[in-house]
């Protein structure tokens, strides 16, 4: 009689049997392993699709409406697909179509953002180096009036101590004049007393004053020692013609130095010249430094705008960057939806039958 344990013991099956059953689990094993892969990349790509259509501007139930149905529609091979779901799949493919059109609308202006933005930091760049020009030339102007102006006060200067020298000189002529005229005033009553002296020693000191105001020639000089020192009873009249000479003479020098005190002889003449001059060159002087200050206000003037101007050139050139990154940036999200939704739900749509084995949703939305 049989064991107990032989008795729950199965035949072997033969050996090409179990070759069949373990190639038929590997084939189960591959299959199910490239269903779970085909599974996982329709799942990425409803995923890239329900991206894209939050790109789009669309009310907020319709945008959830749209998102839920992706995997119900686009998930279905193309053959299976209902009606329903083949219209949902054409209101995807136009939000799709305005998603596209917005972000190449987008491109469209960036690039004449991008455009406009170089036109007017060129243009600005021309302004900018015009002002610079103007800045250069006024201050040249700028630079030569003060040379002008630095001249004139120079002469002014000049001018004014020359005339201060002559003031002084002039002061210093007239109080002389004032003291040689009252000698010389005083002397002609004491020619009048040589009629009655004949001290030849008297009249040799009344000589030497007058000699300190006058010239005498030494002929003219021993005729009137000649004449005062004779009696008169003997002077005859060239001897009185002599004394006459010599009065005549005081009284010219008299009149000299009176002269000299009324401002009317050749220095005070030059003075009143060189004040002329002084005032001629004082109003030049004002001119001058009008013609500086209005010459250093407008290279002011134009620096202040040239500044203003570099700093409108500092912010176009940051729009200009800021034009280049927005461009770029549109360029990117266009290429990133066409790469990316775009072609995923390419991909999708044009799903059959034959490549659709493992999609999660095989079972269509209406059925």
């Amino acid at each position: 009689p049989q064991s107990p344990r032989s008795q729950q013991l199965e035949p072997c099956p033969p050996l090409e049997s179990r070759r069949q059953i373990a190639m038929s689990k590997r084939a189960s094993s591959s299959s199910d392993a490239s269903a779970a892969k085909k599974a996982r990349i329709a799942a990425d790509k409803f995923d890239i699709v329900i991206e894209g259509l939050k790109q789009a501007e669309l009310p907020a139930a319709v945008m959830k409406t749209l998102c839920s149905i992706v995997p119900y529609c686009l998930g279905v091979p193309t053959e299976q697909r209902h009606r329903f779901q083949t219209e949902a799949i054409e209101k995807i493919q136009e939000v799709f179509a305005a998603v596209a059109a917005s972000l190449e609308q987008r491109v469209e202006v960036a690039e004449l953002a991008k455009k406009t933005a170089h036109q007017e930091s060129s243009a600005h760049q021309t302004e900018l180096a015009r002002l610079s020009g103007v800045v250069q030339t006024r201050r040249e102007e700028a630079k030569a009036q003060k040379v002008a102006l630095a001249k004139v006060a120079q002469e002014f200067q000049a001018s004014k101590r020359s005339l201060v020298n002559l003031k002084e000189q002039q002061e210093r002529r007239r109080a002389e004049a004032e003291g040689k005229r009252a000698e010389v005033e005083s002397l002609i009553p004491e020619l009048d007393a040589f009629h009655s002296c004949t001290d030849s020693a008297l009249v040799e000191a009344f000589l030497g004053r007058v000699s300190k105001h006058m010239e005498l020639p030494e002929k003219l000089r021993l005729a009137i020692i000649g004449a005062a020192t004779q009696p008169p009873a003997s002077r005859d009249s060239s001897s009185a013609a002599v004394l006459q000479q010599v009065h005549e003479m005081l009284q010219g020098r008299a009149a000299e130095l009176c002269v000299v005190i009324a401002g009317s002889d050749p220095v005070a003449q030059s003075a009143e010249a060189v004040e002329k001059e002084h005032s001629v060159l004082a109003a030049e002087q004002v001119k001058a430094g009008r013609l500086y200050t209005e010459a250093a206000d407008a290279a002011a003037a134009v620096q202040n705008e040239l500044e203003t101007s570099e700093q409108a050139m500092a912010e176009l050139q940051r729009a200009v960057k800021e034009s280049e990154e927005a461009l770029e940036e549109a360029l990117l999200n266009r290429e990133l939806f066409a790469q990316g939704p775009l072609e995923a739900i390419s991909s999708l749509c044009a799903c059959s039958t034959s490549t659709a084995q493992g999609l999660p949703c095989e079972v269509p939305l209406m059925a």
